[in-house]
């Protein structure tokens, strides 16, 4: 699986261990990082697929991704280009490589992104909007779903892998995942969404 010399590989148990570890639990909020016995458990049941991209076997980034069932939408739960790779136009590059791997294996890629209108830090607020603006140019649409997973609130976005799928749609799918991903004590307790 190969786009600009990236190639795209699902990670065994290890790499994806090794991944969380170098990578995942240094890109994002504390708050927003599963412990990893949850991603360790849904892979091993089928609802987790984890992703690296590479280019001559050095690692450029990844995708965490959980599902509720087979070919359906995948939640986008981690993305991230490595460190060092970043602002090099390697993550649209991924996102390109993502959308022709699994187009027609899954419908769509649904992605949370931090609510920029919750934060009050002027920066962390810029670096949302960019974020936003990042899975605007490559393809995500914005929906008019929202969560909140704890205290984390999000903005939901989609990127359609064939038809064109109704909010309606996305949100029963989302909702399925997070119970998928949590069950479903956790999500009546701590997961609030509205369309």
């Amino acid at each position: 699986m190969e786009n600009n010399n990236i190639t795209m590989k699902e990670l065994k148990e290890e790499e994806q261990y090794n991944f969380y570890q170098t990578y995942l639990i240094h890109d994002f909020p504390e708050s927003e990082v599963k412990p990893y016995d949850i991603i360790e458990e849904s892979t091993g049941q089928g609802k987790y697929i984890s992703y690296g991209f590479f280019r001559n076997l050095e690692p450029l980034g990844y995708a965490f991704m959980t599902k509720a069932k087979e070919n359906g939408g995948l939640l986008m739960d981690y993305f991230a280009v490595i460190d060092k790779h970043r602002s090099k136009g390697l993550g649209s590059s991924i996102v390109e490589t993502i959308k022709r791997e699994l187009q027609g294996r899954y419908e769509s890629v649904i992605i949370e992104v931090e609510n920029p209108e919750v934060e009050m830090d002027e920066k962390k607020k810029e670096v949302r909007n960019r974020r936003i603006a990042f899975y605007l140019k490559n393809g995500f649409k914005m929906s008019n779903i929202q969560s909140r997973v704890l205290t984390d609130e999000y903005l939901i976005m989609t990127l359609e892998l064939g038809k064109e799928l109704e909010e309606r749609q996305v949100y029963l799918e989302l909702q399925a995942i997070y119970q998928a991903l949590f069950g479903f004590e956790f999500f009546e307790n701590n997961i609030c969404m509205s369309l």
